[in-house]
């Protein structure tokens, strides 16, 4: 049986140079391709596919925020991101949004075709990542490893004004809140941007995210 795919990519050239590549095995079928979210949503109402080959970035915007939606309409059809967006942070949050398999867009055609296999076959592990991305993978949760392992805890008074960061709340906000002043929730930021070993607010948010320091 061959497995029908749906190609997401607002590229042409690069839409239809994966479509003669993926259509050259007789094991797979692509059986639509588009250039964004809202034709893949109208196209899988009209058609049965196992598997869709997302781009992440589309000139309408990154394209994870459809993940979940797809997730909960057709829990049965696998998701791989097909992107150059190697930060392997945004990667593992895309992971954890339960996306089947994450290559780059150098990926040779060998290993894209057998990535595409490996995410269908139910008896493989997944998700089902690049080489060069597994190898991130590895190095993120080792030094993860060290960071809950070492005396770099987060105490709780940490915890509490980092769940508050998370909400969005300024640091007047959060020394009102914990009876703190600004100046102590200026240097308990800076403290967790080093512990978090991020360089801004953004990144703290989304790497604690990540770690599931904060509820969402």
């Amino acid at each position: 049986m061959r497995i029908k795919i749906i190609l997401v990519d607002d590229h042409p050239l690069v839409r239809e140079g994966i479509n003669s590549m993926l259509q050259l095995n007789e094991q797979i079928e692509v059986v639509a391709r588009y250039a964004g979210t809202s034709e893949l949503l109208n196209g899988l109402k009209k058609c049965t596919v196992d598997l869709i080959l997302l781009d992440l970035q589309l000139k309408e915007g990154n394209s994870d925020g459809v993940i979940p939606v797809i997730k909960e309409q057709y829990p049965l059809v696998k998701i791989v991101i097909l992107s150059s967006n190697d930060n392997i942070h945004n990667i593992k949050l895309l992971l954890n949004k339960g996306v089947d398999g994450y290559l780059l867009k150098d990926t040779e055609q060998k290993e894209l075709i057998r990535a595409i296999k490996d995410v269908c076959d139910e008896e493989k592990e997944k998700p089902i990542v690049s080489v060069e991305v597994a190898n991130q993978l590895k190095k993120l949760a080792y030094k993860d490893h060290l960071f809950f392992n070492s005396a770099q805890h987060l105490t709780p008074r940490e915890k509490e004004v980092l769940q508050l960061i998370a909400q969005e709340l300024t640091s007047q906000e959060i020394g009102e809140r914990l009876h703190l002043s600004q100046r102590t929730v200026e240097s308990y930021r800076l403290m967790l941007m080093q512990k978090l070993d991020v360089k801004n607010m953004v990144g703290m948010v989304k790497k604690a995210i990540m770690l599931g320091l904060v509820k969402q």
